[in-house]
């Protein structure tokens, strides 16, 4: 980490802009002044989507995770916000959201818009039986605690209907048969009937 005012205009190793771009310096302190935030320590934080750059950020002994949308990203942004409150309403652990100076939970700037949330620290996916379970039932249980917020504009910017999606389930059905799994095959069955379903919820009409 090194102070907000020394991070060079384009850090080694900060994650790509969608523009294809390093982040620029003057873009990230910006935001942080917006937040109100005029004196940290940032690095680059390199995890997820290079399209969507991450910093953390030690302020006042507390760790921030601030992170860039992409360009005219603020009404997604925003409804993620409204999502997270409502949960954390709901008694399900999210991370704290902090707002910028006007109480809004996104800072536009350059075009882009910026979230600052709590760091939460975390484990990498041991991807075994027992955690697949218990994220399944997390899952379970964040679907239940949104069913209040279930509108069409909400469900309309889903991220369902993917082709991704369709093609790890076939992996998982073809190592099933392979492997002559029955029992494992009939449920990837079963969830790829089911994921049919609600991608067909999801898809707009023209």
């Amino acid at each position: 980490g090194r102070p907000v005012g020394d991070v060079p205009d384009e850090p080694a190793g900060t994650p790509a802009s969608p523009e294809g771009g390093a982040v620029r310096r003057e873009a990230v302190l910006e935001a942080l002044r917006r937040f109100g935030i005029a004196e940290a320590r940032v690095r680059v934080l390199p995890r997820g989507s290079r399209r969507a750059p991450k910093f953390l950020v030690e302020h006042r002994g507390v760790r921030l995770l601030l992170k860039r949308r992409r360009p005219n990203g603020g009404a997604a942004s925003e409804l993620g916000a409204e999502i997270q409150a409502a949960l954390a309403e709901r008694g399900f652990r999210v991370p704290a959201i902090r707002r910028d100076l006007e109480g809004r939970s996104v800072a536009v700037v350059e075009g882009a818009a910026w979230e600052l949330v709590e760091f939460v620290e975390g484990d990498r996916y041991p991807r075994t039986a027992k955690a697949a379970s218990s994220a399944g039932a997390m899952l379970a249980t964040l679907h239940r605690a949104l069913e209040a917020m279930w509108t069409p504009e909400v469900r309309h910017a889903s991220y369902h209907d993917s082709p991704l999606v369709r093609r790890t389930l076939e992996g998982v059905a073809e190592d099933a048969a392979a492997s002559l799994d029955a029992d494992r095959l009939r449920q990837v069955k079963r969830f790829a009937d089911r994921y049919e379903h609600a991608a067909a919820a999801v898809r707009p009409v023209w």
